[in-house]
C-alpha cells in the first residue's frame, strides 16, 4: 500500500486483518485458549513530511511452514473430515516460541537502521503482535525499547493474529496512549515463519 500511494496508483488503501480461529481450534489442546475472533480495518494515505511509514523490515523462513498448520489430523487435504489447527511439529512450534525474542529484536533493529539508524530508547510506542500473554514485554524488553508505551490486548480479546496489531493500535488511540508526533515501533510475526517490522511517526 505505501508504494502505491508514493508510486501515484493509489490515494488511499483500505486495509482488513480477521480472525475466526474458534471456528477450527481443538478445545481439548491447551493453546486453544490463546485465541479469540475478531476483526481490525484501517485506512491508509498521503501524510505531511517527516510523518508515516519511516522505516520497514522483513523476514521469512519457510523451513518451518509445516508445523503449525490447519486441515484434518492425519489425512491429505483433499480428504473428508474436521479441519482443526493443530500442532504438527510441537517441538517446533516450542522453537519458534522461544525464538519470538530474537526475531522480535532483529526486525525491529533492521527498521530503526532502515529509519535513519533510529536509537531504540527513543520510541514512544510500540505495538506488538500478541500470540501470547507474555510476548510483548520480552520483546520489548529485547529490543531496548526502554521509554515506550505499550498496551496488551491479550486480556481483552486473546490472539486475534493478523488483526493483533490493528486492534493494539486502536485501543492505545482511543486511550490517549498514542498520539500525533508519537515516534512507533510496530512488530509482528507469524507462523510459517513470517516476521516484520515498521517505524513510523503516528500522523492521525
Amino acid at each position: 500500500a505505501q508504494q502505491m500511494i508514493a508510486g501515484g496508483r493509489a490515494r488511499y488503501g483500505l486495509l482488513t486483518q480477521s480472525s475466526i480461529l474458534s471456528r477450527l481450534l481443538p478445545y481439548n489442546e491447551p493453546f486453544s485458549t490463546y485465541f479469540g475472533d475478531g476483526a481490525a480495518a484501517m485506512v491508509v494515505g498521503p501524510v505531511a513530511d517527516g510523518y508515516g511509514i519511516l522505516g520497514s523490515s522483513h523476514f521469512s523462513n519457510g523451513g518451518d511452514c509445516g508445523a503449525l498448520v490447519a486441515g484434518v489430523p492425519g489425512k491429505e487435504w483433499y480428504e473428508e473430515g474436521r479441519s482443526y489447527w493443530y500442532q504438527n511439529e510441537k517441538k517446533t512450534v516450542f522453537r519458534m516460541l522461544l525464538t519470538v525474542a530474537d526475531i522480535g529484536k532483529q526486525a525491529i533493529d533492521a527498521a530503526l537502521e532502515d529509519a535513519g539508524s533510529i536509537s531504540p530508547a527513543t520510541i514512544d510506542f510500540f505495538a506488538c503482535h500478541q500470540g501470547t500473554p507474555w510476548m510483548r514485554k520480552v520483546v520489548q524488553e529485547h529490543a531496548r525499547l526502554t521509554r515506550a508505551r505499550a498496551l496488551d490486548t491479550f486480556p481483552l480479546a486473546a490472539s486475534l493474529v493478523g488483526a493483533n496489531i490493528g486492534l493494539v493500535m486502536d485501543t492505545a488511540v482511543r486511550e490517549g496512549m498514542l498520539k500525533k508526533g508519537d515516534l512507533t515501533a510496530v512488530f509482528a510475526s507469524g507462523v510459517g515463519t513470517t516476521w516484520s517490522s515498521v517505524v513510523l511517526r503516528w500522523s492521525a
